[in-house]
């Protein structure tokens, strides 16, 4: 079961960690990317943690495809997520107008505007696919947006992404009481929220449900926000290329406002798999997405299936 993770204070290893980001922004886009293509091709060859969770994610999920396929997308993820790794310095330290260009296209974008401009209020869910810190940058440039997020461990490192947050435009709220409230207000006043769907909450703030096939611990908050308020909502997310990123927004499917968690939540992984379809390669699948076991049979909800085991590291 999770538990609350505890934010502890460590000023030696913050600073080093963002003097490090710093000077590593200061790289071309096309060095870092390089650097991050080398780590992840590494990281393929060895038995790492990162490359063992992602072996069980995408063998468990991905079981339409053939093991050629799940070879060649446990390899390309491991390479696609140390390049995520790699753009932060960038994402985090430059100037958004520095960012701008590396906006290739925005495929769907009239869905954001048409969203907006009905003046409810629109959720923008955005999965752990391609780099989520560009799509940021580009969300506030158009539109005022609040942010949820949830606080690192060091202390000293939550500051930082605070302000770099800011920096873009964006209204920082923490996964708190306050930040909550922070959301709703933004609601109200027809914003534009920015939640990523795909984190595993706490227990009490979520309910299981299939996520490709396996009961996964997913949030309820976006439903509880849909039954108080008559947002809109889509899904995003920005898939790396050659010199920049193609940008995507998704049409939500229906029913992620059903007054049964459980379906809500189905709908709500559901979008989140088109998201992931849609480029494989470029999901975050070393996240332990299934931590979390259920205890109870989950027949009512999906198609059985083996759970996902984890290595022990």
């Amino acid at each position: 079961m999770p538990v609350k993770k505890e934010t502890r204070s460590h000023p030696v290893l913050a600073r080093a960690a963002i003097t490090f980001l710093r000077l590593w922004s200061l790289l071309p886009l096309s060095w870092a990317r390089a650097a991050g293509t080398l780590l992840g091709a590494v990281a393929n060859q060895l038995p790492v943690r990162a490359r063992e969770i992602t072996r069980s994610n995408v063998t468990g999920c991905l079981r339409d495809l053939d093991q050629d396929q799940q070879r060649r997308v446990i390899r390309r993820s491991l390479i696609e997520t140390a390049k995520t790794y790699a753009e932060f310095g960038a994402m985090w330290e430059r100037q958004p107008a520095r960012l701008r260009p590396l906006e290739l296209s925005v495929e769907n974008g009239e869905l954001l505007r048409d969203a907006m401009a009905e003046g409810n209020g629109v959720i923008l869910l955005v999965p752990h696919s391609g780099n989520w810190e560009l799509l940021l940058h580009y969300r506030t440039r158009h539109h005022p947006t609040t942010v949820l997020f949830r606080a690192p461990r060091v202390s000293e490192f939550d500051g930082y992404l605070r302000k770099t947050r800011k920096r873009s435009g964006a209204t920082v709220a923490p996964a708190t009481p306050q930040g909550l409230r922070s959301l709703l207000r933004s609601l109200a006043s027809g914003g534009l929220v920015g939640i990523l769907p795909d984190q595993e909450p706490l227990k009490e703030n979520g309910v299981f449900a299939p996520f490709f096939g396996h009961p996964a611990l997913t949030m309820t908050l976006v439903a509880a926000l849909l039954r108080r308020y008559d947002a809109r909502v889509l899904y995003g997310y920005a898939r790396r290329a050659p010199g920049g990123f193609h940008l995507r927004f998704n049409a939500a499917p229906a029913g992620l406002d059903d007054p049964d968690d459980v379906v809500a939540a189905t709908r709500l992984n559901l979008g989140v798999e088109q998201c992931v379809r849609e480029c494989p390669e470029q999901y975050l699948w070393s996240y332990k997405r299934f931590r979390t076991r259920q205890l109870r049979s989950v027949a009512e909800i999906a198609e059985p299936s083996s759970p996902i085991e984890y290595p022990r590291c």
